[in-house]
C-alpha cells in the first residue's frame, strides 16, 4: 500500500502496497492427533518442540522491518520529454517478523514489501540491471513489469539461475497507468505450505507485508493526515489467488481509478472496489472530518484474523456540518 497526501497544496503519497499474501507455519500433510502427541514428545525429549500452535520457532531477524513505508513515493512528473532511466533492482532475501515472534523469510526488491515505487513518464525508457546477491543465488529470480511488453513482462531476460551474473534489459514505457511487478518463477518461496496456498487458506492477508503494521496496535502506527488534505492511495494486490473487496471505512473512493486506468475519467464515489490478484490500482479519498479511517478488505474475516487492516490517523478542527456525534 502506498499512500499520497494532498492538501490541494500537495498530494501526501500514501503508497499502499496492499493485499500481499502469506503463508506461514504449516508444513507438509497433516498429521492424526496420535501422530502429533508423539511427535510432540519426541520433539520435547530432544528438546527441540515448537511453540503450541505447531509452528517452528523464531529465526534470527536480518532486518528490523520488512514492510514499505507507505509514505515513500517518488516525487510526480515533472518533465514533458521523454527521458531514459537508469534502474538498479536486487532481489534479496531477508527473514523478518510478520508479527511479533513470528519470523518469515521474505524474497524482497530492495528489501522491502512491495518493492519500491517507480515513477515514469509514458514515452520513457528504463535500462534495467537486475541483481541478486551471489550468496542468495541458489534458486532463479526474476522480475515481471505488466508495464513492459516484451517476453514475459521482461521475466523471460531477467532470469538469473545460480552462478550467473546480472541481468540488463531496456524498454519504453508505451501505455500510461499503475502497474505491479513481481517474481515469475516457481517455488520461489521457503518455508511455505503449498497445501494452503492450493486452497486459498492463507494465514495472514497482510498490508506491506507484516500484521496490522499500520494501525494504532502495529509496528508503525497509522499513515497519518490532516483535515481538508485529499490522500492517493495505490494498492496492489499481489495475490498469488485471493480478489480483494477493498473498502474505507467511514469514507468512500472519491475518484477511483478502477484497474490502474488513469486516462479514463475515474469513477466517483465508489464504497467498495474489487481489485483482483496481480492487480494495482488508484484511489483519492477526502477528509472533510477528523477520526480514523480504516482501510479493509471487505471479506471481513481477512481483517483483524489475517491483517487486511491499515488505518490513516486524519487530524484536526471538528466539522459538524458534516459530522456530530454529539447533536
Amino acid at each position: 500500500m502506498t499512500v499520497n497526501t494532498h492538501g490541494r497544496r500537495q498530494f501526501l503519497a500514501v503508497a499502499s502496497a496492499s493485499g500481499t499474501v502469506l503463508v506461514a507455519g504449516c508444513f507438509g500433510e497433516s498429521a492424526s492427533d496420535e501422530e502429533e502427541s508423539d511427535a510432540d514428545a519426541e520433539a520435547e525429549e530432544n528438546g527441540d518442540n515448537d511453540d503450541e500452535d505447531g509452528l517452528p520457532e523464531p529465526e534470527p531477524v536480518d532486518v528490523d522491518r520488512i514492510a514499505a513505508d507507505p509514505t515513500d513515493v517518488p516525487d510526480p512528473v515533472d518533465w514533458d520529454e521523454p527521458r531514459e532511466h537508469e534502474i538498479t533492482l536486487e532481489s534479496i532475501e531477508a527473514v523478518a517478523e510478520v508479527e511479533d515472534g513470528l519470523t518469515l523469510r521474505y524474497m524482497t526488491y530492495e528489501g522491502q514489501i512491495p518493492g519500491p515505487m517507480i515513477r515514469v513518464r509514458e514515452g520513457d525508457t528504463i535500462d534495467l540491471t537486475f541483481d541478486v546477491p551471489e550468496d542468495e543465488n541458489v534458486d532463479a529470480h526474476n522480475v515481471d513489469f505488466h508495464a513492459v511488453y516484451g517476453p514475459g513482462g521482461a521475466a523471460a531476460d531477467t532470469t538469473l539461475a545460480p552462478g550467473d551474473d546480472v541481468a540488463n534489459v531496456r524498454f519504453q514505457l508505451t501505455y500510461p497507468g499503475v502497474h505491479i511487478y513481481h517474481c515469475a518463477v516457481p517455488n520461489m518461496d521457503h518455508s511455505y505450505d503449498f497445501d494452503a496456498a492450493a486452497d486459498e487458506s492463507p494465514t495472514y492477508v497482510a498490508l506491506n507485508g507484516e500484521y496490522l503494521a499500520f494501525t494504532d496496535d502495529g509496528a508503525y502506527g497509522p499513515v497519518e493526515a490532516e483535515v481538508g488534505e485529499t490522500a492517493r492511495i495505490y494498492y496492489a494486490n499481489g495475490g498469488p489467488n485471493l480478489a480483494s473487496s477493498w473498502h474505507a471505512i467511514g469514507n468512500v473512493w472519491s475518484r477511483y481509478y478502477r484497474d490502474g486506468d488513469l486516462t479514463s475519467a475515474p469513477d466517483e464515489n465508489v464504497e467498495t472496489a474489487m481489485v483482483g490478484p496481480g492487480t494495482t490500482t488508484a484511489a483519492e479519498v477526502e477528509f472533510p472530518v477528523p477520526g480514523p479511517v480504516s482501510l479493509v478488505d471487505h471479506a471481513l474475516s481477512r481483517v483483524v484474523h489475517r491483517g487486511s487492516l491499515g488505518q490513516i490517523a486524519v487530524e484536526g478542527d471538528e466539522n459538524t456540518d458534516v459530522y456530530d456525534g454529539d447533536p
